[in-house]
């Protein structure tokens, strides 16, 4: 294994007590290291979107697509932060490249039920969702986030319709989502190492 890797592998092993205690510097010294690295950079957007910093964590997503044109984990997560932020340009720009891909990915299901959802089109999100998940055979985390969207548009439903109010998915709470996205999103990219 790498310098690298194994710097990556300790800041994944212990992430969570790196965002608990504030000790963003550990990931700081792996920028340092590998300022060119997706994987480094991606950390530093999960760190910072753990924290609420909305726009450094774009920053280092941006920078992680940079890096790796590919790294769709990125591109998703920044695509699901800008709609939490309602940064809706930076949702365009980064969902483009899934839209624009002649593959069927999950990735591409999941972005297009995130702009469904912009739009207030429930019940197509849910149903590209649930295609995606069905596509999804190899990250069972990022599948289990995806099916808390739909029980928290489930639940929003719910509780408007019993008020008699007509469903508004603009009311997600972004900070539960939010939470629980950044967490298995970063399961994911640990199961990478395993």
């Amino acid at each position: 294994m790498s310098q690298e890797q194994n710097q990556l592998l300790y800041v994944v092993n212990n992430f969570q007590r790196i965002i608990d205690k504030s000790e963003y510097e550990t990931i700081e010294s792996l920028l340092t290291s590998f300022p060119q690295s997706a994987e480094a950079q991606f950390l530093a957007g999960s760190y910072f979107a753990e924290k609420q910093d909305y726009y450094v964590a774009k920053s280092h997503f941006m920078n992680a697509i940079e890096a790796n044109k590919e790294y769709d984990i990125a591109r998703f997560q920044l695509c699901f932060l800008a709609v939490l932020n309602k940064d809706f340009e930076t949702f365009d720009l980064s969902s483009r490249h899934f839209f624009d891909s002649e593959l069927v990915s999950y990735y591409q299901l999941f972005a297009k039920a995130l702009s469904y959802i912009l739009e207030d089109l429930t019940i197509e999100a849910v149903k590209l969702i649930e295609e995606g998940i069905l596509l999804n055979k190899e990250n069972a985390s990022l599948n289990q986030n995806m099916k808390l969207i739909i029980e928290i548009i489930s639940k929003l439903k719910d509780t408007e319709l019993s008020k008699g109010v007509q469903t508004n998915t603009h009311q997600l709470n972004g900070d539960e989502v939010s939470a629980e996205t950044n967490s298995v999103l970063l399961d994911i990219y640990k199961n990478k190492f395993n």
